[in-house]
């Protein structure tokens, strides 16, 4: 995904764009949003959400997509939001990821990685009359839940025109056929409040029987790659994609355009479906 980012960004009020247009809202307000459980379909997994939480997910997420960047993701799963956080799913058919190089993840050198990224974009930002992005650091160093198949890590950020940093929070989880990857946006203050979040997020999802990590046999397709490998290029993806896509006036999508007005509609309708929930309990 690309728009995601920006979506997250904001939700959280770190930035400011003109109201959507009333059709797209009442497009979006349309959706079948569910408080769970949802069934995602690409992963053969199913996720109970937690409470307060709200998704979209197969049709419906793709037409949510469509509706803000004009085409489909097929890796896009579900995308979810509560009052705090943006929470999106993304599953890549990659194989079976192996897990035996996870010793050779330096997690200094990732965020050396991830800082210089950061720095060398923002050449391109000041050219599109964007704020730079800066890394500020680990707020988690990867780690390896060998339990759950699970990597999580989490980096602050921040723009120059707001002294609010973020976070954003990333999940690989591991299946027999391939990994689902959960980012979850949010301030730092919610993040430092509420960081069993994430977790609730991955401990509510799980691959059906035949799909999960253990249930590996001789002969499955192989990612041909590791864990590290992979937590490497996710984790510079992640940071490219909030670098090319946090900024107002920055659209480019892939190397198309990315419609940003219209995720305001659909946040300012999650966010009342969620406050209502909330006063309903």
């Amino acid at each position: 995904m690309t728009y995601k980012r920006l979506l997250s960004l904001l939700a959280l009020g770190l930035l400011t764009i003109a109201a959507a247009p009333q059709n797209t809202d009442k497009q979006l307000e349309a959706l079948d949003w569910a408080a769970g459980p949802v069934k995602l379909t690409s992963s053969n997994a199913t996720l109970t959400l937690p409470p307060h939480v709200f998704a979209v997910h197969g049709a419906g997420a793709q037409k949510f997509n469509k509706l803000i960047n004009g085409d489909a993701d097929p890796t896009l799963e579900a995308v979810a939001q509560s009052n705090e956080a943006a929470v999106y799913f993304e599953y890549t058919d990659s194989g079976y990821v192996t897990a035996d190089d996870w010793t050779s993840v330096d997690p200094k050198s990732m965020l050396d990685g991830i800082t210089k990224n950061t720095d060398d974009a923002n050449a391109d930002r000041k050219t599109a009359g964007l704020p730079a992005l800066h890394t500020l650091g680990w707020i988690q160093e990867p780690t390896f839940d060998k339990k759950t198949n699970t990597v999580r890590w989490a980096v602050s950020l921040k723009s120059d025109d707001n002294p609010k940093p973020f976070v954003n929070s990333i999940a690989l989880v591991l299946g027999r056929h391939g990994y689902e990857e959960i980012t979850v946006a949010e301030s730092t203050t919610a993040y430092k409040s509420g960081t069993a979040f994430l977790n609730g997020i991955v401990g509510g999802m799980h691959f059906s029987q035949g799909a999960r990590y253990r249930d590996f046999i001789s002969g499955d397709k192989l990612a041909g790659f590791g864990i590290a490998a992979l937590v490497g290029t996710a984790a510079g993806a992640t940071i490219a994609k909030t670098i090319g896509f946090a900024g107002l006036l920055l659209l480019l999508k892939k190397f198309g355009i990315l419609l940003v007005a219209v995720v305001v509609g659909a946040y300012r309708w999650i966010k009342s479906k969620v406050s209502g929930a909330v006063r309903g309990t």
